[in-house]
């Protein structure tokens, strides 16, 4: 019963959904995104921090 709920479900989600279903499930994925993110992150505090010096 389970599988069939979970067609159903898959098959009425949008494809960009189910993009991300399968990528969140990639660990290389998921790493790759948190280093982004950190590095994102880690400009914005260094401008941050040059902005407030200035």
């Amino acid at each position: 019963m389970q599988a069939a709920k979970s067609n159903t479900q898959n098959s009425a989600l949008s494809p960009r959904i189910r993009e991300l279903q399968k990528k969140i499930q990639d660990k290389e994925y998921i790493n790759s995104a948190i280093d982004r993110i950190a590095l994102i992150m880690s400009r914005h505090i260094v401008e941050f921090r040059i902005e407030k010096k200035l």
